[in-house]
Formats: C-alpha cells, structure tokens, sequence
C-alpha cells in the first residue's frame, strides 16, 4: 500500500452508507455495541447524504409521535389489501 492510500484509508469512515443504513434504527433505539455507535456517528458526520438521511429520519418520528395518530390514505390501504389478498394473506 503506497503513502496516499495510508493517508486516505486514515480518513475513511468505517461504516460505509449501506452499513449506516441498516443500523439507524439501532442506532434510534440506542441498541448499538460502543463501537458500532461510535462508527455510526463518525459516518454520519463525515457524509452529508447519511446526515441529511438521519435527520428526515428523525424528523419523521417526530412527526409520527406529535400527531398521535397518521392516518393512510384511502387508496394506500385499498392498493395494500388487493396486493395482500392476491398473495392469499389472511385468508382462512
């Protein structure tokens, strides 16, 4: 490994985006080992898509818990019932 790849692999985060991705919800519910957390928050401050990401994500729960109650759109549930009756989903 040449000098210029030491000094790039010093700087890269050791969670990629995927990985962050699928620790948010840990990471929320405060369910991550010391390591994996400490990981999960120097991505995040390193990447601006993983950063704007957690905070929509947040935002989102906030929004969730202030209302009480998200109702779905008529269409929404309509279009999920056909598709799970399709599948045989709560048939008898």
């Amino acid at each position: 490994m040449n000098l210029l790849s030491r000094i790039k692999s010093m700087f890269r985060p050791a969670l990629t985006c995927a990985d962050a991705n699928a620790f948010i919800a840990e990471y929320i519910d405060d369910a991550l080992d010391q390591k994996t957390r400490k990981s999960f928050k120097k991505h995040v401050e390193m990447c601006p898509n993983c950063s704007v990401f957690l905070e929509q994500y947040n935002s989102t729960i906030d929004l969730c818990r202030n209302d009480g109650k998200v109702a779905a759109p008529p269409e929404l549930v309509e279009t999920t019932l056909e598709f799970l009756r399709s599948r045989g989903v709560g048939e008898a």
